[in-house]
């Protein structure tokens, strides 16, 4: 089976970066309050822009002045059957598919109840919350099914780069570019090789 060989980049802090390349990356613990939008895993963007812009916004979130927006590379390789690229029309039919048997087991699983947990049920936003960690739930039991190495999904949504009025008036303004980002998930962590900090003034912006 042929083998296949991303190179992909990943936004941190540098007080992290430094434990990354000391002892590599941790699954994060798997919950059914979490609502990871490709599932449990280790995320990376395919562009170092993206990493970039995404460290920055958190190093100023936490307020950190001990610590520096870090971008690290990484090579992920794995056999080709065992990647999920939802971009593609076949793998999004074999997902959704698949959904209904998750409802199934959903509906069987004592951990049913525990996807409000920590939930207001007057929240507006209750209902989208609840299926936001139910769609965590899928990708998760979907990895597990399929052997998965990992599974890549370009997101459309609002650039994280403008304000709310500058994100609605590229919206209004047919001239403007849709903003998107393809993100990557790791689930299996040997997949990930040749870990490194990027530096975009020496190895170029790509």
């Amino acid at each position: 089976m042929l083998n296949k060989t991303l190179i992909a980049y990943h936004g941190t802090l540098s007080k992290y970066s430094n434990k990354i390349l000391e002892d590599g990356f941790k699954l994060p613990q798997i919950s059914t309050t979490h609502d990871h939008w490709l599932g449990h895993g280790v995320y990376f963007f395919d562009n170092f822009l993206y990493a970039d812009n995404w460290a920055k916004r958190k190093c100023r979130a936490f307020h950190d002045s001990k610590s520096t927006d870090v971008v690290l590379q990484v090579k992920i390789c794995t056999d080709s059957y065992k990647i999920a690229d939802f971009d593609l029309p076949g793998e999004t039919q074999k997902y959704n598919e698949a959904i209904e048997n998750y409802d199934k087991k959903i509906s069987q699983s004592r951990k049913f109840t525990s996807f409000g947990k920590g939930l207001n049920k007057c929240d507006k936003k209750f209902k989208q919350k609840i299926e936001k960690r139910i769609d965590c739930f899928y990708h998760d039991l979907y990895a597990k099914e399929n052997d998965l190495g990992f599974a890549m999904r370009t997101f459309h949504k609002a650039s994280p780069l403008l304000d709310t009025k500058q994100n609605r008036h590229s919206l209004s303004h047919g001239s403007y570019m849709e903003y998107s980002e393809k993100q990557i998930c790791v689930y299996k962590l040997e997949c990930i090789v040749d870990v490194l900090i990027y530096d975009s003034e020496v190895d170029g912006i790509c």
